[in-house]
């Protein structure tokens, strides 16, 4: 018996791995899904939880404060405090009838107060028990992509979080007859540009993903990364400096948007997804710490130059629901990339957006208004 196991044998824990499929069902993370070791330490610290074999839980009870922050590293949901109780890794049967529900409804009715729940926020049966049941406090979104729900039993007030982080994508309030000639005139000189360099993100699948700077860390127009994704500053010899590229200059258009937006910008850059088979797998951007809707942080604006009707793109919102979106040309769009997203480009034109990270003002948050 290897020393993991906890002195269960494999029979044992393969017996109970089951229990968590519900749950595994959506982990997108190697870390996050419940494995063989893991079921062993939660039957070793009595964590483990089962209940007439129709739903299963970890459950411990909190030691120190901790906050709940909807990403890695900002906006605290809540806060779970020393003494609380923390059930994790929430998984329903999959047998489970409607006539099983009320016992499980009865079950997590009489757990203590002050009692947090964590779920996938995909599974709709175990958000909707829940929801009926507690409050629901917010949304985790993992640098995997995964989506996690916090519901909380009891009464305490719980951090507020500002309605425009709900936002997964949003058509820019901005002067049509103004932005389409300026996209017409970008399109017809598309032709000219150098050769897009392929991005180097794992999800950029058969390598359909690429781009061309025309501003960015380095004069390189073939220079698209930033130091603040970990591949990008693992193999940097010197501090990046934010520099337009020679490319900026042929493209008065651009600066025109710029100024529409408020005029304070990051990257730019043109993005190509390739025809037929071009695909970005489902993924955050959370990498790059910089994301976020408050001044000084930057915002991801759009702008379609050339696409079609077969280029899907799509993003998952707090409430775990799937949402596919067409970008049309002529119209910009801001994209909370934070949140989990995928392109896939079926059609038989390469689709071309001049992608802008712009930092975040009073005047750009406004854009956003209908």
């Amino acid at each position: 018996m290897k020393p993991w196991q906890k002195g269960f044998s494999l029979e044992e824990l393969d017996a109970l791995l089951p229990n968590f499929e519900a749950y595994n069902r959506f982990s997108l993370s190697p870390f996050n899904s419940v494995k063989r070791p893991d079921v062993a330490n939660y039957l070793s610290k009595n964590e483990f939880v089962s209940y007439s074999n129709l739903i299963s839980y970890r459950m411990q009870t909190v030691r120190a404060s901790s906050s709940i922050t909807m990403y890695p590293h900002e906006y605290a949901l809540g806060i779970k405090r020393r003494g609380d109780i923390s059930i994790t890794r929430v998984s329903l049967s999959d047998s489970l009838r409607k006539t099983d529900e009320q016992k499980v409804i009865q079950h997590f009715s009489g757990l203590p107060e002050n009692t947090w729940f964590e779920c996938m926020t995909e599974d709709t049966d175990i958000n909707s028990l829940l929801g009926n049941l507690f409050e629901r406090v917010g949304t985790k979104v993992s640098t995997f992509g995964e989506l996690q729900t916090f519901y909380f039993k009891g009464k305490r007030r719980h951090p507020f979080i500002p309605e425009l982080e709900n936002v997964t994508i949003r058509e820019l309030n901005l002067d049509k007859k103004a932005v389409q000639p300026l996209i017409q005139s970008i399109e017809q000189k598309l032709n000219d540009l150098p050769s897009f360099a392929n991005h180097h993100s794992n999800y950029n699948r058969k390598k359909s993903w690429s781009a061309v700077s025309l501003r960015g860390f380095s004069k390189d127009p073939q220079f698209i990364g930033s130091p603040n994704e970990s591949k990008i500053a693992s193999k940097a010899k010197a501090p990046m400096k934010l520099q337009n590229t020679g490319l900026m200059k042929d493209f008065p258009e651009v600066k025109s948007l710029l100024q529409m937006l408020g005029g304070k910008v990051q990257r730019v850059r043109f993005m190509k997804l390739r025809s037929g088979e071009g695909e970005l797998t489902r993924h955050t951007d959370l990498e790059d710490r910089d994301f976020g809707l408050a001044d000084g942080r930057v915002m991801r604006i759009h702008f379609p130059i050339v696409t079609n009707k077969s280029v899907k793109f799509s993003m998952w919102n707090l409430c775990g629901e799937k949402e596919t979106h067409r970008m049309v040309v002529g119209k910009g769009y801001f994209l909370d990339t934070r949140k989990p997203h995928s392109a896939i480009n079926a059609g038989s034109d390469e689709r071309t957006h001049l992608v802008i990270d712009a930092f975040a003002s009073e005047k750009l948050r406004n854009l956003l208004n209908a």
